[in-house]
């Protein structure tokens, strides 16, 4: 744990003005903060085995950068849209492509 105390470490909150590389989620926090604490806590000697479990996954943050960087992430949250926004997060553009006029032309029709 030494080298935990001593590490450099991003601050978790973002800085005034910042956007999310995402979606702005109130009680969020910032991508640097992820990726330098999993920097800081993984062995390279258990790397590419290593999963990520957030059991307050809120909009996907810890997820998003830990699966960016090639771990199995995993997240957990009550609250359904939040769990839908991270879910997005995952998706790439070319796999929802198809779907955006058709779900464009709905919500213009209803509007």
């Amino acid at each position: 744990m030494g080298a935990l105390k001593s590490a450099q470490i991003a601050s978790p909150k973002r800085k005034p003005g910042e956007k999310s590389d995402w979606y702005g989620y109130y009680a969020g926090y910032s991508a640097d903060f992820v990726r330098d604490t999993l920097a800081t806590i993984v062995d390279s000697d258990t790397e590419s085995s290593m999963r990520v479990l957030d059991p307050w996954n809120g909009s996907g943050t810890t997820t998003a950068v830990a699966a960016a960087q090639g771990y199995e992430a995993v997240g957990l949250d009550r609250n359904p849209a939040l769990v839908t926004i991270a879910k997005a997060r995952h998706l790439s553009l070319g796999s929802v492509r198809e779907s955006l006029e058709p779900l464009l032309a709905e919500v213009i029709t209803v509007a």
